[in-house]
């Protein structure tokens, strides 16, 4: 029984469909009958207006056509065509209209979380950036500050070695032996003492000492 239904359903669409083709024939049969008798008419006066007039009551009979979906050509035809253009498809039966693509609030709400993450991004590879630059600075700081010592007091050493040098240097070559023997817990001082003197009075002094301590603090100051 069901598809008895169906099928008189879909005969009686088709009869609809023949007859709604049928009138579009008969009315272009009738256009044509229109046009011919207005090319006749366009020679005698006042034929102008009423050309006007005719061809501005054919187009609002094909807009009546086309939204009322006659042989569908609204729908199936112009549809594909123009559904989507604003205003213009104003002109296509509702069905063949296009609805508007309007972001839903999902999609603005993960945008939105998008932007503020992108945000919060920026910010901490800002904050981080600040912070390694202040470190940086700090290490360079404590550099400067550590080599400007160290060269305080490889000023203040030289300076002592020089005094030492100068008073050693004064004295006789077997006495300062004598007495730079005497410190034979700290023959590297010795060494550096004698590295401040002259080249001649540092040899006398080492000549005057005995073989074994001049080896061990010549050994030293080839190392300095």
């Amino acid at each position: 029984m069901a598809d008895d239904r169906e099928k008189e359903e879909e005969k009686r669409r088709k009869a609809e469909a023949k007859q709604q083709i049928k009138q579009l024939k008969q009315q272009q049969k009738d256009n044509k009958k229109e046009i011919g008798r207005i090319k006749e008419e366009a020679g005698q006066p006042g034929g102008t207006g009423l050309i006007i007039f005719l061809v501005l009551l054919f187009i609002l009979i094909l807009l009546a056509l086309i939204k009322l979906d006659v042989g569908g050509f609204g729908s199936n035809v112009l549809g594909p065509i123009i559904g989507d253009v604003p205003y213009v498809q104003k002109i296509l039966p509702k069905s063949a209209q296009s609805e508007p693509i309007v972001p839903s609030s999902d999609a603005s709400a993960e945008a939105s979380a998008e932007a503020s993450e992108t945000e919060a991004t920026t910010e901490v590879a800002t904050t981080e950036a600040k912070k390694a630059k202040a470190k940086k600075k700090d290490t360079d700081e404590a550099e400067e500050a550590s080599k400007k010592k160290e060269e305080e007091a490889t000023t203040e050493l030289d300076a002592t070695m020089q005094s030492y040098a100068a008073m050693y240097s004064a004295m006789e070559p077997a006495q300062a032996a004598a007495i730079l023997e005497g410190m034979s817990g700290d023959y590297r001082l010795v060494a550096q003492i004698l590295m401040a003197m002259d080249p001649a009075a540092s040899s006398q002094i080492l000549s005057s000492m005995s073989t074994e301590n001049a080896a061990k603090i010549t050994k030293i100051m080839s190392s300095l």
